[in-house]
C-alpha cells in the first residue's frame, strides 16, 4: 500500500452551523486531518478539500460569483470564507 503524503487540508462549515462562512486548515494525511477535525468540532462541519481542490475551484463556481478566472481565486475567495484558528 502506498503511503499517503502529508499536506494541508481545508475544512468548511455549513450554513447555520457555528463558524458558517469560515474554514480551517490542518496539516497531515487525509485521515489524520479528519480525526483532528472531528476532535475539534465533532460532526458540526461540512466539507474537506485537498490543496488541489482548494486552489482550483470549478470554472462554473468562479463564473457564478462573477470573478475573473485568470486571477486563479481559491475556494475561500470564490465563496467569501474566512479562516479561523
Amino acid at each position: 500500500m502506498k503511503k499517503e503524503k502529508k499536506a494541508n487540508w481545508y475544512f468548511t462549515f455549513g450554513s447555520g452551523q457555528p463558524h458558517s462562512s469560515c474554514y480551517i486548515k490542518f496539516f497531515g494525511t487525509r485521515e489524520e486531518t479528519r480525526t483532528k477535525m472531528f476532535y475539534a468540532f465533532g460532526k458540526v462541519w461540512s466539507m474537506q478539500y485537498s490543496e488541489k481542490q482548494w486552489f482550483n475551484p470549478s470554472p462554473d463556481s468562479i463564473k457564478f460569483q462573477g470573478l475573473d478566472p485568470k486571477t486563479k481565486p481559491t475556494m475561500a475567495e470564490v465563496w467569501g470564507w474566512e479562516e479561523i484558528g
